[in-house]
């Protein structure tokens, strides 16, 4: 799982990940922007999953803290 801000993601996975990254492991990201943008071509042999909270990370930590949550929106990329 990704959960780390955007702008370092794509070489946190070039240089760190994807070296260790077998085919039947799965893959999450926490946001889709690096992926949207080209940062990271995950292969399509490994199952990828995006899970993207409805809201801005301020609020989203905001209302954590108040002990809630945000609605997200989940996709799946499974090459099976």
């Amino acid at each position: 799982m990704i959960l780390v801000p955007d702008h370092i993601q794509g070489d946190l996975y070039h240089n760190e990940i994807a070296p260790n990254l077998a085919a039947g492991k799965t893959l999450m990201f926490a946001h889709g922007f690096a992926i949207h943008f080209g940062q990271i071509k995950a292969a399509l042999e490994r199952r990828r999953f995006d899970d993207r909270p409805k809201a801005p990370g301020h609020r989203v930590r905001e209302l954590y803290t108040e002990g809630v949550g945000v609605p997200a929106l989940v996709a799946s990329i499974d090459p099976s």
